[in-house]
């Protein structure tokens, strides 16, 4: 699927678009939506046009003047952080190598970054996966790994 699609290109695809719908799932993992609300066949909640789901990986929210919140708070201040969070829109997506931490400035003036604490991380560790609008989506793994899969498709 890679022919087609780069994940710089899925990436830039975000700048513009709102970003909201951040919602802790197990832990510190969460899904977070950008784009357009929509509905996916089968199921009854609302997902953007593009979402990510944060798995392995360390991540934060913060402003020029403070931390806002971060992967290793407690859950409770987690779900209440994310019920205030108003991002706006995606006005920067980066991802850096070798560890593919990614890089999200929004108009609100938060920002976003995942951060690999890990040399010694596999490429069984996800550490955050980006769902585009199209069938595929872009996974990214503690092994240094990038690739692009058709949604019904297993990762590994």
């Amino acid at each position: 699927m890679t022919e087609n699609h780069s994940i710089e290109k899925a990436l830039s695809s975000l700048v513009g678009k709102p970003a909201w719908g951040a919602a802790r799932d197990i832990g510190s993992i969460f899904f977070l939506q950008i784009g357009e609300p929509r509905i996916i066949p089968g199921l009854r909640k609302q997902y953007g046009q593009w979402h990510f789901l944060f798995d392995c990986c360390h991540w934060m929210f913060e402003t020029a003047d403070k931390l806002v919140v971060g992967s290793d708070d407690g859950q409770q201040y987690i779900d209440a952080t994310f019920q205030r969070l108003d991002l706006g829109c995606v006005e920067a997506a980066e991802m850096s190598a070798p560890s593919h931490d990614l890089f999200l400035g929004f108009s609100s003036g938060t920002r976003f970054r995942t951060f690999s604490t890990s040399a010694q991380a596999t490429d069984q560790w996800t550490q955050w996966s980006l769902y585009g609008p199209a069938d595929y989506v872009w996974v990214v793994d503690g092994g240094g790994n990038t690739k692009c899969v058709a949604k019904d498709e297993p990762v590994r």
